[in-house]
């Protein structure tokens, strides 16, 4: 699966990659926004509460099936 992360630091990828083995993990230190947004074949997208503001955000993300909420 392709997972996206956003606002996550350097141990939390390092740790989060290390656990997903066999997933192609994307990690982005910044806050999602359209601007931001990179991997549009996301299918499961990790973000802080708030992150997803937009409607026009996850219309990006036609392969998005799961959202995790940290």
């Amino acid at each position: 699966m392709n997972i996206s992360f956003y606002e996550v630091g350097d141990q939390e990828a390092k740790f989060l990659n290390d656990a997903l083995v066999g997933h192609r993990n994307y990690f982005y230190p910044e806050k999602l926004s359209e601007e931001s947004l990179v991997e549009t074949d996301t299918e499961i997208l990790s973000v802080f509460v708030g992150s997803i503001n937009k409607k026009k955000v996850l219309e990006k993300l036609p392969n998005l099936k799961y959202i995790a909420v940290r």
